[in-house]
């Protein structure tokens, strides 16, 4: 347990409180770890005291969680000069502390603050991309089993004031989440375009907007040879517009002569000077568009770019899922295909299985019947297989 005479790293210069112990009943059901103790923290040999510490009372709060009722520790238990972060030595000379803390306590969820803390416990180097959300862990080398909450640490929101009200958010569905509750969900409403007369409406509908959010779907990554499946368009918050170009298996699912009334009118929509054009990486979508000959000519607004505005040291927090995950209630919108992803991959490695085995039997049968036409020679017949994806 706690060494206050603990000399494993240097950080034991120079602090008031060496080996910061964490507080809280023990054994707990929910844990609460940070980085290391600040200036505050060192001084009254408490973690969480200081500034980060009342904001952390605040978002526990939310969640419903009284302070008195969690462990609160830190993965480093001195505090570095300065407060600057601590070395990779420095920590792992503290994970002995950790560990016995964690073995103690035995939570049942641990709150990571801040993504030393999530990499620390998890593995994980993306916080952002995980911030506010609840992730299964098992420890590779216990077996110790718990759910991790990852949350952004205090002090970077006492820095980025932005993030406090989604940090609150998340904190208040992590509180829902403990107590069984369902999770608060905006109502949407999703339409397909799937007739020339449905599009026509929706046209007369565009045409009185001023700013269009648009996606677009593609068949793969090559603006010169890949196609577009489909378009989304969106006005009105929680309302969106789904328009396909192509079926099933690219699929033809317009007459040529509505494939060129439904091009003609994008074509005359995107060249609106006065329409502003909202995407995620507008880059991409804009070399399809342009490969379909159709020009964005209005201001434009791109919300990867906006982001990295906001907050250049997120790099995780740029991509659409993570965005999604973080500032809205619609995040992991992509859950309802891992299904079909875990399918498929089946799907492709049965393929693959088939395939080699013909080709086995065909290296074999030619090898057979080089032999027989002439015994003399000696024939190496490539067969590598092909290395099936895990």
């Amino acid at each position: 347990m706690r060494n206050p005479a603990c000399n494993l790293c240097d950080l034991c210069k120079g602090v008031n409180t060496v080996c910061l112990w964490g507080e809280g009943p023990t054994p707990c059901d929910i844990m609460v770890i940070g980085r290391d103790p600040g200036a505050d923290e060192d001084r009254e040999g408490r973690p969480f005291v200081g500034g980060s510490g009342r904001l952390l009372n605040e978002l526990l709060q939310v969640a419903g969680l009284p302070r008195e009722n969690i462990y609160i520790s830190n993965i480093c238990k001195c505090r570095p000069p300065g407060n600057r972060p601590h070395t990779p030595k420095e920590r792992n000379a503290c994970r002995i502390y950790l560990d016995q803390e964690i073995a103690a306590v035995q939570p049942k969820v641990i709150i990571t603050l801040g993504g030393d803390a999530l990499e620390a416990i998890t593995g994980q180097t993306q916080m952002m991309k995980f911030a506010g959300q609840v992730i299964n862990f098992k420890s590779e080398s216990t077996g110790f089993e718990c759910q991790v909450f990852a949350a952004v640490h205090p002090s970077y929101i006492l820095r980025n004031s932005g993030y406090k009200e989604r940090a609150l958010k998340h904190f208040e569905t992590f509180g829902r989440i403990l107590r069984g509750e369902p999770p608060v969900r905006s109502s949407v409403k999703y339409i397909i375009i799937k007739t020339i007369e449905q599009f026509r409406k929706f046209m007369v509908k565009m045409r009185e907007q001023k700013a269009i959010v648009f996606d677009t779907e593609t068949t793969g990554f090559d603006f010169l040879h890949d196609r577009i499946l489909c378009y989304s368009f969106s006005w009105k918050e929680n309302t969106a517009v789904v328009l396909p170009l192509l079926g099933y298996k690219e699929a033809l699912i317009w007459t040529e002569k509505e494939l060129t009334e439904i091009n003609t009118a994008l074509k005359e929509i995107y060249a609106d000077p006065t329409v502003t054009w909202i995407a995620q990486n507008i880059s991409f979508d804009a070399k399809f568009l342009k490969t379909a000959k159709i020009e964005i000519v209005g201001p434009i607004e791109d919300t990867m770019q906006l982001q990295t505005l906001c907050d250049e040291n997120a790099a995780d927090l740029k991509g659409l899922k993570a965005m999604a995950d973080f500032y809205t209630d619609m995040g992991n919108y992509d859950a309802p295909l891992d299904e079909c992803k875990i399918q498929l991959k089946i799907a492709k490695r049965k393929e693959l299985q088939a395939a080699q085995k013909s080709r086995k039997d065909r290296i074999k049968e030619l090898t057979k019947m080089l032999k027989m036409a002439d015994d003399t020679t000696t024939i190496e017949i490539d067969q590598d297989i092909a290395v099936l994806e895990g």
